[in-house]
């Protein structure tokens, strides 16, 4: 009896603690900005007060109590909470996240113990140990919440910086109690109400709120425009573009009635980068905002800066929370709502992130119901203004969640099966949108980047991601080939593009239908299809891409089947008629290709006196039989579909090739 009353004891100090711990995050989280709302509170409670509530019955029940059940209750927690954080400098460094965790895991558990050991015969300095340990938990979370990278000089200076500050914080702690023994229940409770009275009476004055939509106040005759960017989506997932009819009968509908490009490319394979080419119509290279540099160049043009100086309503309504306003990303809308799924990354659940344990795993971004939701209310009090609004869904991106009728077993790794379900239940809420939508409102669809859906996994770095999806990491066309689809209110016939086309061309497109130039300094171009005029004589279609979000910088032009990669592995040169899946490496076979597309890219200049190499001519010969194609490396070439014995080439003799298909 006495061991249960003592366990029910040791598991009340470990909830209070956990009270407590999770008060001074929050503290914590209302001075960068991004505290929970109460409902968020309500989802995170029961994992800051079961875990040390079950770590304070465990050490009960074997006979820890008071002062010493206190001390390995918090030392245990504050063991649990500092492993993620600890975990993301190792993984930042190249270890698999799993083996970062461990090794972080070791790594903090002995530092405890050493500290425990060390200080056996003077308890106040083991408070002031733990005192120090949670405090530097606690910084530490928050630079490395802050900060990109967690091997850079900054983040590692900071870190020493507070392991100092701990030692400072241990010897205070320990003199000012003296030999003096404070009761444990009674130091988490004070403690717990200090940093939560702090949290309260704070957060209304240390948080930004979001201002609320622009009513409705000026007419015009200008049109509405809406920008829905899904991340994530594949073109060839939609079955607008040969996919099943069931993944996305919203989105075909809407395709059905519009100018569609079947071969549009974004500017990045990763999300930061992309929607500030779409945002700007510049690369990478002339907007300045990449994963190491998340800002905007001060030279930058927004479209929604061009749009409110016509007196256009502006709004951006997004899940992602890195799309943030530090990014500039937030020029010239009036409403910006860039809230995530929990307003801050918690401390307890950084290593399950780490380790792919499905607790909480939208918790970094919105579900599309929410979004949608909240840019149904945006359209409604819009009345004749013209507004320009952005929707952006991250349902797509891992890790997937939801009913299990729709995902499956989620023992079984089907990310195909999965990404589809995701999407079968993404386009239910986008019609919703759509039937929002006020009418006479153009609508653009695109997205910011593909996905790879287990293609290539041995092409890609070692990532703590969800298994077999990633992006951001290579320039092939599962990352780069997104869907554009213009749909006009009035007097538009449908239509579908063949040619190459970009998600960057949608600023000079949406300026052009408004009737307003664009600065200078422009990359992408005017999509003619839309607005029904005839191509300039001098239109090159040729489509850059630009990447360094993992790894050494990687670039890729392609123009027409053609498409060359530069990267830190060497080039690639590819036809994409003949080999839609990026398999056979032609850069040594075709050095004069490789060449005359690398001219295309920015800051690249033709020779003075080098010939003019015809890639239409190239292809065409190939097609025809009148150029043999072989990989680099003389294998044979992938089968087509249903062919029982491989083709045979050999180079200038015709050959069997794989059938032309959907790039």
């Amino acid at each position: 009896m006495a061991s249960v009353q003592n366990a029910t004891r040791c598991a009340g100090m470990g909830a209070s603690f956990g009270m407590a711990f999770l008060g001074s995050e929050e503290l914590l989280n209302v001075f960068i900005g991004a505290p929970l709302r109460a409902g968020e509170l309500v989802q995170i409670l029961p994992f800051y007060v079961l875990v040390p509530a079950v770590m304070g019955a465990i050490l009960g029940a074997i006979g820890f109590q008071g002062i010493a059940a206190a001390i390995w209750i918090w030392g245990g927690f504050t063991l649990w909470l500092s492993v993620g954080p600890a975990a993301e400098i190792l993984t930042s460094a190249g270890l698999p996240g799993v083996l970062g965790v461990v090794v972080a895991a070791v790594a903090v558990f002995a530092s405890v113990i050493l500290m425990l050991f060390l200080s056996r015969d003077r308890d106040e300095l083991r408070w002031g140990f733990l005192a120090a340990g949670w405090v530097v938990v606690l910084f530490g979370g928050a630079v490395q919440q802050r900060l990109a990278d967690s091997t850079s000089f900054v983040s590692i200076g900071l870190n020493l910086g507070l392991l100092l500050m701990g030692v400072a914080i241990s010897l205070g702690v320990a003199k000012a109690l003296g030999h003096r023994q404070p009761r444990a229940g009674v130091m988490a409770a004070l403690f717990g109400m200090l940093v939560w009275l702090g949290r309260v009476t704070l957060a209304p004055t240390m948080v930004e709120p979001i201002p609320a939509p622009d009513p409705a106040t000026t007419q015009s005759t200008q049109p509405s425009i809406l920008l829905l960017v899904v991340s994530g989506l594949r073109a060839d997932h939609m079955g607008f573009f040969g996919a099943s009819a069931e993944n996305t009968p919203a989105l075909d509908e809407l395709a059905a009635r519009s100018i569609t490009y079947d071969q549009a490319q974004s500017a990045a394979p990763s999300r930061l980068p992309a929607l500030a080419s779409i945002f700007t119509g510049q690369l990478p290279s002339s907007h300045g905002l990449t994963p190491e540099n998340p800002s905007l160049s001060p030279s930058a043009r927004t479209l929604a800066e061009y749009l409110q100086a016509k007196g256009y309503s502006t709004g951006a309504i997004l899940a992602d929370p890195s799309v943030s306003v530090t990014t500039g990303l937030n020029q010239g809308f009036r409403h910006f709502d860039a809230r995530p799924g929990l307003s801050h990354r918690p401390l307890l659940l950084t290593t399950l992130n780490l380790i792919n344990a499905p607790v909480l795993l939208t918790r970094n971004r919105r579900p599309a119901a929410t979004v949608v939701t909240e840019a149904q209310s945006f359209l409604s009090i819009q009345g004749q203004t013209p507004f320009f609004l952005v929707v952006q869904l991250a349902d797509l991106l891992p890790p997937y969640d939801g009913p299990a009728e729709l995902l499956g077993d989620q023992d079984v790794v089907d990310i195909e099966g999965r990404y589809t379900a995701k999407l079968q239940s993404l386009d239910a809420d986008i019609q919703r949108l759509i039937d929002a939508t006020p009418k006479g409102t153009w609508i653009i669809v695109t997205s910011d980047h593909g996905l790879a859906l287990a293609e290539r996994e041995g092409r890609y770095p070692n990532q703590p991601r969800a298994p077999g999806v990633y992006f951001g990491d290579t320039m092939y066309q599962e990352q780069l080939r997104v869907p554009l689809v213009f749909f006009k209110p009035r007097n538009l016939k449908p239509y579908t593009a063949l040619r190459p086309a970009r998600a960057y061309d949608i600023l000079p497109t949406v300026l052009k239908i408004i009737q307003e130039r664009a600065l200078e300094g422009m990359d992408g171009e005017l999509l003619h299809e839309v607005i029904g005029s005839a191509p300039e004589e001098d239109l090159v279609d040729v489509l850059v891409s630009e990447a360094n979000s993992v790894g050494e910088p990687m670039r890729a032009v392609r123009s027409g089947p053609w498409k060359l990669i530069e990267g830190p592995e060497g080039d690639e040169l590819y036809n994409l008629i003949m080999d839609p899946g990026e398999t056979m490496n032609l850069v040594s076979q075709s050095p004069d290709i490789a060449r005359e597309l690398s001219y295309f890219l920015p800051g690249r200049q033709r020779p003075a006196g080098a010939p003019k190499f015809s890639l239409d001519e190239t292809t065409r010969r190939r097609l025809d039989g009148e150029e043999g194609l072989v990989p680099a490396d003389g294998a044979a070439l992938p089968l087509p579909e249903g062919e029982a014995t491989p083709p045979t080439t050999t180079p200038g003799a015709p050959g069997t090739l794989p059938p032309p298909s959907g790039l």
